[in-house]
């Protein structure tokens, strides 16, 4: 027998009779001393045994796990796929190693990165699991941390032009491969820059805080609201059927938007906006009839935001509350140039 083989057997007998080992069992002292968080089940994956460290990560004392089922760690964020992919790996290959999700005692969640080992006999059955567990929870949670600020807008919270960027690409070739539509709704605050600098960027950002919760409580479930800049926002609506149903959204937006916001102490204000909205692929088919000015070779999604941009320029300067790219030829023709020089 190699010295891998004689561990392994040697280690089968101390978690066979934990109670009749002398107190300086090397193996007992090393899972009750380990900094990672050790578990150990039987074959039908009782608990017997836990160590401190599993106990801190966790939040269960000892008393109330051992004699249970690692089941009651289940944090709801993993299918029954996942842990049966598991079993199929132990049992072929006689460990699984990867990241877990488990529910702490007192209800939220912690990470582990967990390698599972099934101990076998000299008849090679599985008497015990191992467990090692390394808790990630903290390392997650910077993660995350670096995901908000990568992605989402730290004035509103709403998600920021990089992570509506990704999400559109993604959306258009979600739109090509089922012959959906997607459509864009560019959302202009009409005179914001004269309400900054007459109240101050304090009250200007008081002001953009409660357009985008606005703005969010508007829109569906599946829609994406974004900032994308100073007081543009836009809402990307994957999967629409029906002209009627973006109506239905821009005038939702635009009368969230109607009631005073109060930006300072005794200070309301009230607020208009203008929209312009593109559909994809309807709009790209026809970008080049906009008065001659083909919008330069770019990607699908650089293009679709350009055209809802132009859109919500005519109607700004047709005092319209929204309009669509495909009725900009109803109206007095301007140059890109002339559209981007109206400013707010």
């Amino acid at each position: 027998m190699n010295t891998s083989a004689a561990s392994r057997q040697n280690y089968v007998m101390d978690i066979d009779h934990p109670t009749n080992e002398p107190t300086n069992d090397l193996s007992s002292i090393a899972i009750q001393h380990a900094g990672n968080g050790i578990v150990v089940t039987d074959a039908d994956n009782t608990i017997l045994q836990v160590n401190p460290a599993f106990c801190r990560i966790s939040g269960f004392k000892e008393a109330e796990i051992v004699g249970r089922k690692p089941f009651l760690l289940r944090s709801g964020e993993h299918d029954e796929s996942f842990y049966n992919r598991i079993w199929k790996v132990l049992h072929q290959d006689g460990f699984w190693q990867g990241e877990i999700c488990y529910r702490h005692r007192q209800g939220g969640l912690f990470y582990v990165w967990e390698t599972i080992t099934a101990i076998q006999d000299k008849a090679n059955n599985i008497t015990h699991y191992v467990s090692a567990m390394t808790d990630m929870t903290e390392l997650k949670q910077q993660q995350q941390a670096l995901s908000e600020l990568a992605n989402y807008d730290a004035l509103t919270q709403l998600p920021n032009r990089h992570y509506f960027s990704a999400n559109l690409k993604q959306s258009l070739e979600m739109s090509k491969r089922h012959d959906s539509k997607v459509a864009l709704l560019f959302i202009d605050l009409n005179k914001f820059k004269a309400i900054n600098d007459q109240y101050g960027h304090r009250a200007g950002d008081n002001l953009l805080v409660e357009v985008a919760e606005r703005i969010a409580r508007a829109v569906r479930t599946e829609d994406t609201a974004a900032r994308i800049g100073g007081d543009e926002f836009v809402v990307l609506m994957p999967r629409v059927s029906a002209r009627y149903m973006l109506e239905s959204i821009a005038n939702r937006i635009l009368k969230r938007l109607s009631p005073p916001i109060q930006i300072a102490e005794n200070l309301e204000i009230n607020l208009s906006a203008s929209i312009g909205i593109s559909v994809y692929p309807d709009d790209l088919k026809d970008k080049a009839n906009f008065n001659q000015a083909r919008i330069s070779q770019s990607d699908d999604d650089a293009e679709i935001l350009e055209l809802a941009d132009q859109a919500m320029y005519v109607a700004k300067e047709n005092s319209l509350p929204f309009c669509f790219y495909d009725q900009i030829d109803n109206y007095q023709p301007k140059s890109r140039e002339d559209l981007v020089s109206l400013g707010n």
